[in-house]
């Protein structure tokens, strides 16, 4: 699937993986970055697996709120929060640590954990099942708790055999965690081990330079 990552003199960026943000404060090395960011959640259509099946639809939603980032090479740091509106209004607040390390000229190595803490709202949102639900599904009822979500750990290796072309391949593990993980959409209709692997392609250009 294509992907879209743009960046505006160093403060703005548009991009399918992250939203839209700005860093209003960066220092002169950009080790620290801070800012507002606007991000959209896909809806959730009870047809889209029949483990979802009787739990109803929940719309796209948009999450809005601020982000951190302490970038000194080779490792690095971010905490963004965000508010839900739309689909759900809970909170999110995600954090992570990584390690950057250029192993030749052309090959990257990025790894590092990550963790997820949702509210109340979210966690019923998405994880809890209502008594209508219940009856619907056939799930028992259950009540989502705020907590934290999931806990991961992820690594990619970049290739670019040209200053324009990189390829990607990435792995990444992700443990839902306290409600997440007991509700019984998880329990009994997926699983708690969440797994993505892939390879990407990108290709890099400047409206003001050649490649």
């Amino acid at each position: 699937m294509p992907a879209l990552d743009i960046r505006y003199k160093d403060w703005l960026f548009l991009s399918s993986r992250r939203g839209l943000g700005l860093d209003l404060i960066q220092d002169q090395d950009q080790v620290w970055r801070a800012g507002p960011i606007v991000s959209y959640r896909l809806p959730r259509h009870d047809g889209d697996s029949s483990a979802l099946s009787g739990l109803g639809d929940v719309d796209g939603t948009v999450e809005a709120g601020g982000y951190v980032e302490y970038t000194p090479s080779p490792f690095g740091g971010k905490l963004e929060l965000r508010q839900g509106f739309g689909g759900h209004h809970g909170i999110l607040v995600d954090m992570g640590v990584s390690y950057r390390e250029k192993l030749t000229d052309e090959l990257m190595l990025n790894l590092g954990p990550g963790a997820t803490w949702a509210s109340g709202d979210y966690m019923e949102t998405y994880f809890g099942i209502s008594s209508a639900q219940s009856a619907r599904s056939g799930y028992p009822a259950f009540d989502a708790d705020a907590g934290f979500k999931d806990a991961g750990f992820g690594g990619a290796l970049t290739y670019s055999p040209l200053p324009f072309l990189a390829l990607t391949g990435f792995a990444n593990y992700e443990r839902l965690l306290g409600d997440a993980a007991d509700s019984p959409l998880v329990r009994d209709g997926g699983s708690p081990n969440q797994v993505m692997v892939g390879v990407t392609m990108t290709l890099r250009f400047g409206f003001d330079e050649p490649w």
